[in-house]
């Protein structure tokens, strides 16, 4: 082999050498930081006042690294690449951001990694929220239900139907007459609040009922039409009110009083006999028949408005009433408009009260996740999982709340703090909050669009498509505290992921390249209140500088924490004011010929109450 040849083949090791070089350098792994323990979204007890963190370093020479988290010093063992710091919690905080920072003392680079655990009681995601819903419908209110309950009554009732078609007296048949039938004028109802039960005094006017009256003698007999009229004829029952067997709905049961389930009486009743030319008939019999067909009345209307079988389990006719204008309460699971849950309640009790009608649920939230579509010739898909999937949500200190007000209304409804939280924690799990942006005001997001607030894009063509993607990995919570101005409601929203990326174009669909990843912390507060149209309103309020807090996870830009400022305005614009009148924005339930419209909402340590009015439906 001559010179040359040798010379040729030296230099095609070293292209090979140095190309398998910069194959391993280019698949090298870079370095890393990650925490290990605790786990994201871990809750702790408020007392916590130092939480232990725990981690493993990556790709690097441990002799030349440096860890801390949350400025904390770590231990660092060497020979199993972990770290261990003690970090202490911010007194009062919900969220508390644990921050590991490696520096490559070699270089000088910084690599973080942060994790976010809760300090606060936790409902795991298994349990409901206890008493999550409160209910109170004050007597103003019974009394404006009384008119349906009435009318559904009316419709079943038959006068006519409950009396018999004869009867004997003072040896005289007396035959009750078809036509006319019996008749009343209307019926009148009256709920009545009572303690341990509602008391429901119907009143039906101008009853009339035609007899006729016929006696044999050996001179033909007495043959008369008689005409009985009563003013007024009342009927009171009492009803007690429970939870359905399943808690889906409010069951209604008739009891007895002092031994009776129906009492009857009549006022102002009068009759008027005509004999014709057949004889007289005595205003003493007069008085028997009209007496006997009295009672035959209220012991027909009694065992009409008595239970099939007494005080058991099926329904006396007001009962069923009762029950069926009380259905409009019904809950289990329910698909709200706008949300990505469905809302699952069922009563918990229900009391009555000498004021009104009062009921607690209890509330769970789970998120409305489609199928996997199958793969072709496979078997039947199984649910998505929840991204993220939470372990519980936040539970808010809460005492009774106060369902009456000095404000005129007819109905409060209580919804606690921590089943908001719950609702917020389900519609995170169906990823209701994640979006993606790729336009603003209607024009692509090219690297032109963001190049003053982020110079850094400057060396990417102007037509670069960019694109924003936001994702929460923890739930937003509502606290016990009132917003920074006062507003009803304090809002904190931690760990929301936002990422720019760059579009580079392939042969098949487009590839992403991330430019940038930032952590986003707000405290926001949010103003509900009734709205103009009876519903709820919530608005958010005016975010100060000091309640945004923006932290830079990876940087392929090179960019400063400021630039990130102009990630933040996606978010607060986009997100926030969704998810805040969409989830406190509930409706509210309607009954029969009546609507609820709002009057006023009050925050009350640890709930919201909302006061209503019942109106005639438009």
């Amino acid at each position: 082999m001559n010179r040359s040849s040798r010379v040729a083949q030296a230099r095609a090791a070293v292209a090979v050498a140095v190309s398998a070089l910069a194959f391993v350098v280019a698949c090298k792994r870079p370095a890393e930081v990650r925490i290990t323990s605790p786990t994201h979204g871990t809750f702790f007890s408020q007392a916590v006042d130092t939480i232990a963190v725990d981690g493993t370093i990556l790709e690097v020479d441990p002799a030349d690294a440096r860890v801390a988290v949350n400025g904390v010093a770590a231990e660092l063992d060497v020979a199993s690449r972990t770290f261990r710091a003690f970090v202490p919690t911010v007194a009062g905080e919900v969220f508390q951001p644990l921050l590991a920072e490696m520096t490559q003392l070699s270089t000088g680079k910084v690599f973080r990694n942060r994790v976010v655990v809760v300090t606060g009681p936790m409902r795991p995601d298994a349990l409901a929220i206890p008493n999550g819903f409160g209910l109170r419908i004050l007597q103003s209110g019974l009394d404006d239900l009384s008119p349906v309950v009435a009318a559904l009554i009316e419709q079943q009732l038959d006068l006519a139907a409950l009396l018999p078609s004869s009867f004997e007296s003072d040896g005289a048949t007396i035959t009750v007459l078809t036509n006319p039938p019996a008749s009343f004028g209307g019926l009148t109802l009256a709920l009545d609040a009572s303690a341990g039960r509602l008391d429901v005094t119907g009143a039906l006017d101008g009853v009339s009922v035609d007899l006729r009256i016929d006696k044999d003698g050996i001179f033909g007999g007495v043959h008369c039409s008689m005409e009985v009229d009563v003013d007024e004829l009342t009927v009171t029952t009492h009803q007690q009110l429970a939870p359905s067997s399943d808690g889906s709905s409010i069951a209604v049961r008739q009891v007895a009083v002092d031994g009776a389930e129906v009492a009857v009486a009549f006022s102002g009743l009068t009759s008027l006999v005509d004999c014709e030319s057949s004889g007289l008939f005595e205003k003493a019999k007069e008085n028997r028949v009209r007496d006997k067909l009295q009672a035959s009345l209220a012991t027909a209307l009694a065992a009409f408005l008595e239970g099939p079988d007494g005080t058991g389990p099926e329904d006396a006719p007001i009962a069923a009433a009762v029950e069926g204008q009380l259905a409009a309460l019904e809950v289990g699971r329910l698909a709200v408009p706008g949300l990505a849950s469905e809302i699952e309640a069922s009563f918990a009790s229900i009391d009555e009260l000498a004021i009104g009608l009062q009921s607690f649920l209890h509330v769970d939230a789970d998120p409305r996740i489609s199928l996997r579509t199958p793969a072709l010739g496979g078997v039947a898909a199984l649910p998505a999982r929840p991204d993220p999937d939470l372990p519980g949500s936040l539970l808010v200190p809460a005492s009774a709340p106060v369902l009456t007000s000095i404000l005129l209304h007819d109905a409060s409804f209580a919804i606690s703090l921590s089943a908001i939280n719950r609702l917020l924690m389900s519609e995170t799990e169906a990823r209701r909050f994640e979006t993606v942006i790729d336009e603003v005001d209607g024009q692509p997001l090219v690297a032109a669009s963001l190049s003053d607030e982020l110079p850094e894009l400057e060396a990417l063509p102007p037509d670069t498509p960019l694109r924003v993607k936001i994702k929460p990995t923890l739930a937003p919570v509502v606290t016990a505290n009132a917003g920074p101005l006062g507003e009803t409601l304090e809002l904190q929203i931690a760990d929301v992921l936002v990422s720019l990326v760059k579009l580079v174009q392939t042969d098949g669909p487009s590839k992403e390249e991330e430019l940038l990843r930032a952590a986003l912390d707000a405290r926001l507060g949010v103003s509900v209140a009734a709205a103009a149209d009876g519903g709820i309103s919530a608005s958010l309020g005016t975010v100060a500088g000091e309640n945004l807090r923006v932290l830079i996870l990876a940087n392929q830009l090179g960019t400063s924490a400021a630039g990130l400022e102009i990630v933040a305005p996606f978010v607060l614009a986009n997100q926030i004011p969704q998810l805040v009148t969409t989830t406190i924005g509930f409706p509210l339930p309607s009954f029969v010929d009546l609507d609820l419209d709002a009057v006023a909402v009050q925050r009350q340590p640890g709930h919201l109450v909302v006061f209503t009015k019942l109106e005639p439906t438009p």
